[in-house]
């Protein structure tokens, strides 16, 4: 009878593990709202007004962006606006640095985290370059925005960690200009084809941007590889809807070394991926775990001139209803980070797995439950079977010793 207690609670212990593996999530996102853009033309002039058109903010803070370069706490936030109209679209950004932060470190310590303020840009940057490509642009704070045009990228089953949009990166440079450099596609500088402004603040940095339809759909068709086709008249349809993502590649002064190093990279993710991974354990740079939404909403009286091509045709008798949408869902895997930076203000310690996102809010939505659902219930299945196995071994184990 004794042994038959003790082979229960074996049993016991088990099923509790069973049941931390099937409901426990590391990582934790608050998606931002579909952000609804109103089409107005702002001024570029590093002032966002709001009298000027502009959207409500988006949030760029720890509830909203995975971290994919290093444990450093993020000590950054940002409001981030949109509007768009006939020639392009619009992004305005608030950005807060913080130079002290007390936080939870990746080992579930307090930790305080000193020295990351603005860094302003002197040129393309040298510090994290890929290969022979420059993808972040500059190498001082880059603030980064990557759309995709009408969901197209997402409809065609770009679904892997290797499939992008092209990214916009802007930079702030210490004579207080400001610059965009385009890479993952058609790479260089293209600050001559937009219009940007930005200036410091007493708290970081604000910048706004205008980047034409015509730029952005030659590049999305040029990254499509025939399997995207976006006009500007769609691009300004009402009611036109676009994945979109920002990314935040920061940098501080490394006074031991004194050069400029990355302190993290931070990315606004969804809850979970088009291709059903958590957005946190994606590589969270590619197109399918972009975590905005971008509506075009009109004017704020919710008008525009452009007609709006997708009222019903009133010259047909026959009422049919559309079939509902249906879209496959890719397996993707998970890509490894670089390695990591500094893990204070001076020292630099290499990290081979990438840390659970801590200080995040529940989250509220959830962009993929039948994926999710799925692999937990085979995880679930899996450690099942182990108890079964640990069973039949503790049952065997007795009768030899009777």
């Amino acid at each position: 009878m004794k042994k038959l207690s003790m082979l229960l609670a074996v049993i016991l212990a088990f099923a509790s593990l069973l049941s931390v593996s099937v409901f426990a999530d590391p990582y934790e996102i608050t998606e931002n709202d579909p952000v609804q853009m109103p089409y107005a033309t702002p001024v570029i002039d590093a002032v966002i007004d709001e009298n000027e058109g502009w959207s409500a903010p988006a949030l760029f803070d720890n509830p909203t962006v995975g971290y994919f370069w290093a444990h450093q706490t993020l000590t950054t936030s940002a409001d981030i606006y949109f509007a768009y109209d006939d020639n392009g679209i619009y992004v305005g950004a608030d950005i807060v640095e913080r130079d002290f932060v007390n936080a939870i470190d990746q080992n579930g310590n307090p930790a305080d985290y000193v020295g990351n303020s603005f860094i302003p840009s002197t040129g393309e940057d040298d510090i994290n370059p890929n290969g022979d490509k420059n993808d972040y642009g500059w190498n001082g704070d880059v603030f980064i925005f990557a759309i995709d045009p009408l969901r197209q990228f997402n409809e065609a089953g770009f679904m892997s960690n290797s499939d992008y949009t092209a990214w916009y990166c802007i930079g702030l440079f210490e004579d207080g200009s400001s610059k965009m450099y385009r890479s993952k596609v058609n790479y260089g500088e293209i600050t001559n084809q937009v219009k940007l402004g930005a200036k410091t603040t007493e708290t970081g940095w604000v910048l706004e941007a205008f980047i034409p339809w015509e730029i952005i759909c030659k590049d999305a068709e040029d990254l499509g590889f025939g399997d995207v086709n976006v006009t500007e008249e769609d691009m300004v349809k009402l009611g036109a809807t676009s994945y979109a993502t920002v990314m935040y590649m920061d940098r501080f002064f490394d006074a031991e070394a004194e050069v400029n190093d990355t302190w993290g990279r931070y990315i606004i993710v969804p809850q979970y991926t088009a291709a059903g991974i958590a957005g946190p354990s994606s590589s969270g740079d590619c197109v399918c775990a972009f975590g905005l939404t971008l509506v075009n909403a009109g004017e704020q009286n919710g008008t525009q001139d452009t007609p709006d091509t997708t009222a019903p045709d009133t010259t047909v008798a026959e009422d049919t209803t559309a079939a509902p949408e249906t879209s496959d869902t890719a397996v993707d895997t998970q890509k490894n980070d670089d390695t990591t930076k500094s893990d204070g203000v001076t020292t630099k310690a290499p990290v081979t797995t990438k840390a659970p996102t801590t200080n995040k809010n529940t989250s509220t939505t959830n962009k993929n439950n039948g994926n999710s659902s799925a692999q937990t219930f085979d995880a679930g299945i899996a450690v099942a079977i182990g108890v079964l196995v640990v069973s039949a071994v503790g049952i065997v184990y007795i009768k030899k010793r009777k």
